[in-house]
């Protein structure tokens, strides 16, 4: 289900129209899958898509109706283990970006609003998230026998590795500042259940970063 506010947050309304009634079990990131990423389209603002992990039921669906009602979509990346990695190129709306983690994992690309995807990324198969600045650059967080975050700068069509990050874990969320793309934040975490991850910052486009997990 997703839940929706129409008064700012005040009060809020649980959507289930169009979601499967069971959870899937298989290929999920965590035993069950779970609605994991939503993205929204910035030019259609009545265009939604939604990400949930599993292969027996999960996958990509579309709203047209701002949420209220969802289908599942005709086109599905070539795996549904997604974690948050779902994102609108704001350059060209039509095209959607899916990171899926483990067998399959990487980046797939639509160009068709979900109808069709192409496998683009396979250099890190564990993806966590991915984000897209207002240029189109894309940021890619996972694990790469340890944290590590890639980048493309031409619509997913080349990657390169922008940073590796010490110690154990994974890249596991990445922010875009809103009113200045250069400046980027990573977060580190060992899934150990303990407070002793990282938060990472740049202020060059990831070019250089400083540890202010403070």
């Amino acid at each position: 289900k997703v839940s929706i506010s129409k008064n700012s947050g005040r009060d809020f309304i649980l959507v289930r129209d169009g979601f499967p009634v069971k959870r899937s079990h298989e290929n999920t990131r965590w035993q069950e899958g779970y609605p994991r990423a939503i993205a929204l389209d910035p030019n259609r603002p009545w265009l939604a898509y939604l990400g949930i992990d599993g292969d027996d039921g999960g996958g990509l669906f579309v709203s047209r109706d701002a949420g209220w009602h969802w289908k599942y979509s005709k086109g599905q990346p070539g795996s549904k283990r997604v974690y948050n990695a779902l994102a609108v190129d704001p350059v060209n709306s039509d095209r959607l970006f899916w990171g899926a983690y483990g067998k399959r994992g990487g980046v797939y690309v639509s160009e068709d609003r979900g109808e069709s995807w192409k496998y683009v990324f396979n250099q890190m198969t564990k993806i966590f998230d991915l984000a897209i600045n207002p240029d189109g650059w894309i940021y890619v967080a996972g694990n790469l026998d340890g944290p590590a975050v890639f980048i493309s700068k031409d619509h997913g069509k080349s990657w390169s590795l922008l940073k590796r990050f010490p110690g154990e874990g994974s890249a596991e969320a990445l922010f875009i500042h809103p009113g200045d793309s250069r400046k980027v934040g990573v977060s580190i975490v060992k899934w150990f259940g303990g407070a002793d991850g990282k938060i990472y910052f740049s202020e060059d486009a990831g070019e250089s970063w400083l540890d202010i997990t403070g």
